[in-house]
């Protein structure tokens, strides 16, 4: 794969995080999250405006301005049996399937309750 911004990206999909293209302040939020050039992630939600990604097992919010930024390629060998793969149980979730944050509103759409 060529590397391509990550909002680009298709849900389920892993790369390996390639270049990121950001100022000081948000390379070091980002690395605070473990993204990083060489860093492995996947797009677990994409929505209009944002996007959920999961890094080591642990999901993330980010404008799409932010994903953006952040350059990845090539498939990222990951077991497909992890848990940023489990089905949502949110049946509102902008990708249904792709998984849901706990704790947030359907992958970011607004006015979405979590299911209990």
């Amino acid at each position: 794969m060529q590397a391509m911004s990550l909002s680009f990206l298709t849900p389920g999909k892993d790369a390996v995080v390639t270049e990121i293209r950001a100022g000081h302040g948000m390379l070091h939020h980002l690395a605070a999250m473990g993204i990083f050039p060489g860093s492995r992630l996947s797009v677990v939600c994409a929505d209009r405006g944002s996007l959920i990604v999961a890094v080591s097992g642990t999901r993330y919010a980010l404008s799409k301005g932010m994903a953006m930024k952040i350059l990845v390629g090539g498939p990222a060998l990951a077991d497909p049996g992890t848990p940023d793969r489990r089905p949502c149980a949110f049946s509102g979730c902008c990708h249904a399937g792709h998984g849901h944050v706990p704790g947030q509103k359907g992958c970011g759409t607004p006015g979405r309750e979590e299911m209990p």
